[in-house]
């Protein structure tokens, strides 16, 4: 059992120090990106890379998720897990064999800029001999952890290295491509170590079918669904790439705020998985309340704060031509309670309890109304059009999932936070007049999160809110 809590925890640090570099490698690059490419090669890059993410999707058919689960199920039988191994890495050969035919139809038939979308057939060859999943399976999250920061280390060298002006697009294309190739190539070297048996077991690949297209079609639903407004965006502007980038930059922004919110989701997964096995739905339902409390007191301030400093912020991390991005970012800052309140409800409740028909109900709703939308403002208000098109349908998810709950979960219950709402707003307020007397800079941005943040623990702490006076207590007992 102690062998079994050292090997989570080991797990836990290495999934944040994973995520750690999948925001701090970002920030960065794209400011260096953004002033020597360009707005146009940055927006035709985000713009290709949602085609490519496509085949990408289709090539995976759900391995990812399914692989990781059955090596997961199979951890303490070697020889049945290599079978495994063998039968989904085959199946991945033969889907992005076909992925690729597709996309080689694709790029001499349809796709303008053709040696750019050439080059970024690298990554799909990348992830063909993608085996992370594995690695995932065995909860070996050390190894996820030097992948990505190798993946991410080599692409960000070779982009200061060989990326200097506007005409070096294929240049990044092929760094950004690469990195993520040698990185997936580079997981093969360590794979004989963890294979330490050798089977001739028969193959089999028929009982893997259904099972596979159970978990592609919630994943289809959630990637097109993330990636659909670049997508149209850049049809319905005909080809107006910088507002694809503009859109592009605010949502990536707005992304990097949500993994403190997703990470806990990531956690309390498994905690309500268990709670569900050992204690049944009043269990799993006790912890879920928790977590929608942990969610509102994290997500509110977060919202909000980034609405408030995002025009400082963009002005010295993009430059004063791209204010426009702020504007998106405003327009998204309430995805961090949306999508927070959609991925406690989807992940963490519907799916421990097999709701799959409705999860993937709700997410088709969101792709609904998210074409819907930006159909009819992405012609007159294009990157804005879509940010206003994507709250929509944000919202959209997390009120059908919250109509499909409501039997099981007291609704009422569930918002009645005032204390984080109240202290969000008081923060919001003082910042507002904090940030009219600061000039844009590095340190100001700085300052104003680092107020925004004392502010809000005062009034929490002066309207008593429980869960921060718990994380005290438990804080006073560590230390004892």
């Amino acid at each position: 059992m102690h062998n079994n809590s050292i090997t989570i925890k080991k797990s836990y640090i290495f999934n944040l120090l994973t995520q750690a570099i999948n925001i701090i490698i970002p920030i960065v690059t794209t400011p260096y990106l953004i002033r020597t490419l360009g707005d146009e090669n940055i927006g035709f890059f985000n713009y290709a890379q949602s085609i490519v993410s496509y085949f990408v999707l289709f090539g995976c058919l759900g391995l990812n998720t399914y692989g990781q689960r059955e090596i997961a199920y199979n951890y303490s039988y070697p020889e049945k897990r290599l079978t495994i191994f063998r039968e989904l890495f085959l199946i991945r050969l033969i889907t992005f064999s076909i992925a690729i035919s597709l996309y080689i139809v694709f790029l001499l038939l349809f796709a303008d800029l053709k040696i750019c979308y050439a080059v970024m057939s690298i990554e799909l060859l990348a992830n063909a001999i993608d085996i992370n999943w594995y690695y995932l399976g065995k909860v070996n999250f050390a190894l996820q952890f030097y992948r990505t920061a190798i993946i991410k280390i080599i692409g960000a060298l070779t982009i200061f290295l060989f990326v200097k002006n506007e005409n070096d697009l294929i240049i990044y294309i092929l760094c950004y491509s690469l990195s993520i190739f040698i990185g997936n190539g580079l997981m093969w070297f360590d794979f004989n170590n963890q294979i330490s048996i050798r089977t001739r077991t028969k193959i089999d690949l028929k009982h893997h079918i259904i099972p596979l297209l159970m978990m592609f079609i919630p994943e289809v639903a959630i990637n097109v669904y993330t990636q659909l407004n670049k997508t149209m965006l850049g049809i319905l502007t005909g080809l107006d790439y910088s507002s694809v980038a503009f859109y592009s930059q605010a949502d990536r922004i707005v992304k990097l705020a949500l993994t403190v919110i997703t990470s806990l989701g990531g956690i309390m997964y498994s905690v309500i998985s268990k709670a569900l096995t050992d204690e049944g739905n009043s269990g799993a339902q006790k912890y879920f309340y928790k977590s929608f409390k942990y969610m509102m007191l994290l997500a509110c301030p977060i919202s909000i704060g980034l609405f408030l400093v995002s025009s400082n912020f963009v002005t010295w991390f993009f430059g004063d031509t791209y204010l426009r991005i702020s504007t998106c970012i405003k327009i998204l800052s309430p995805l961090i309670i949306v999508i927070g309140i959609s991925n406690l409800i989807g992940i963490q409740y519907m799916l421990p309890l097999k709701k799959m028909r409705e999860y993937i109900f709700s997410i088709m709703v969101g792709v609904i109304t998210n074409i819907v939308f930006n159909i009819i403002f992405i012609p007159r208000y294009l990157d804005i059009g879509a940010s206003v098109a994507n709250l929509f349908a944000e919202l959209a998810v997390s009120i059908t999932q919250l109509l499909m709950v409501r039997k099981e979960i007291n609704i009422k219950d569930l918002f009645w936070q005032w204390r984080p709402v109240l202290s969000s707003v008081v923060m919001g307020v003082i910042l507002f007049f904090f940030d009219l007397y600061l000039n844009a800079s590095i340190i100001s941005t700085a300052i104003e999160i680092m107020v925004g943040m004392v502010i809000y623990l005062v009034c929490l702490y002066t309207m008593k809110e429980p869960l921060l006076y718990d994380v005290i207590d438990r804080i006073k007992i560590k230390k004892k």
